[in-house]
């Protein structure tokens, strides 16, 4: 199934243009005028094989220190932290996780389309700010989805393995 996303990113301090479409392993992304043919291997560790020019990457995805929005993506020795946001979605106060807090509600959507890979909380359940919701994964990689308030889940509407596309309300916390 072919996947793609125009996005905003912030690297390593500079800001760029992402275009970004997937058909299953392979995964070409456009950063401002570089284009970059790639092919995605997932690992048993939860790490992957980028191959680009006939050269083979070790990548992984792992989060800044201190900070919920910015991801740090290791390739190979070198680390590149990224901060990403939907240009689609900047009028609606989502943060970099999809969420949109109004009328006391916080609103939790798919930042893309991807797949359920966790659902850690349940309806009914006590959250703090920053406890981890649902984990999905979207383009080849796995984004742990957080609460940005405390409150009570009201609703859960993704379960583990469903697909999801861009803004779908996976979850809802008063």
């Amino acid at each position: 199934m072919k996947q793609s996303a125009k996005l905003d990113a912030i690297i390593n301090g500079q800001p760029v243009k992402l275009d970004i479409a997937r058909d299953g392993e392979r995964l070409t992304a456009t950063v401002d005028d570089r284009r970059y043919e790639l092919a995605l291997t997932l690992q048993d560790d939860g790490t992957y094989l980028v191959t680009h020019n006939h050269k083979v990457y070790e990548c992984f995805a792992g989060k800044s220190a201190g900070s919920g929005e910015v991801a740090t993506i290791f390739i190979g020795n070198r680390a590149y932290d990224v901060t990403v946001t939907d240009p689609k979605r900047l009028g609606t106060k989502s943060g970099a996780a999809g969420a949109n807090v109004a009328r006391g509600q916080a609103v939790i959507r798919a930042p893309m389309p991807g797949r359920i890979v966790r659902v850690m909380v349940e309806a009914g359940e006590a959250v703090a700010a920053g406890d981890g919701l649902i984990i999905v994964e979207a383009m080849k990689m796995q984004n742990e989805l957080k609460a940005p308030k405390a409150g009570i889940v009201l609703s859960i509407n993704a379960e583990n393995g469903a697909t999801v596309g861009a803004g779908d309300v996976l979850v809802t916390i008063d």
